[in-house]
């Protein structure tokens, strides 16, 4: 791999791309061809892209108003771990029983959505708990971890 594919790489990783987003990238670029992909890149960056509104931090997710935690949780184990809906309800409902079995919280209701069940949870768990409820299901259901090998969470 060229070194300036290395660096293209971790620029879209830096962006936000997920897996998906990056091979629709490339094969949008496949069809275009290479002489018009590099006319609109020049295009591009003669229009002042560099804007105040093109700022991916100035984004707003499609996932809630804001980036949230519930757009974070969702991007861990929807987006990267390839989950459905259904297999991150019940996966995120059972790490929770496990790890918090004396709090109560709302069950999932998959006609509001993966969202909506987060933000709702948000009322009995804190950000940083949801957060590391999302990376654990995530690195087990990536790594094939095993419960002695999650990090431990800061009080």
């Amino acid at each position: 791999m060229s070194n300036n594919v290395r660096r293209l790489y971790m620029l879209l990783a830096a962006a936000g791309f997920h897996r998906e987003d990056v091979e629709d990238l490339f094969y949008d670029l496949r069809d275009m061809g290479v002489k018009k992909a590099v006319s609109d890149y020049e295009k591009t960056l003669k229009s002042g892209f560099l804007s105040r509104d093109n700022h991916p931090q100035n984004r707003v997710s499609i996932h809630s108003n804001e980036y949230g935690v519930d757009a974070k949780v969702y991007d861990l184990l929807i987006r990267e771990c390839n989950m459905t809906a259904r297999q991150a309800f019940v996966m995120f409902e059972g790490i929770l029983m496990e790890i918090y079995p004396d709090r109560s919280f709302s069950s999932p209701n998959p006609k509001n959505g993966f969202s909506a069940w987060i933000r709702s949870l948000s009322k009995s768990f804190t950000d940083s708990e949801l957060l590391h409820v999302a990376s654990r299901l995530r690195n087990q259901v990536v790594h094939g971890l095993s419960e002695s090998s999650d990090w431990v969470l800061k009080e």
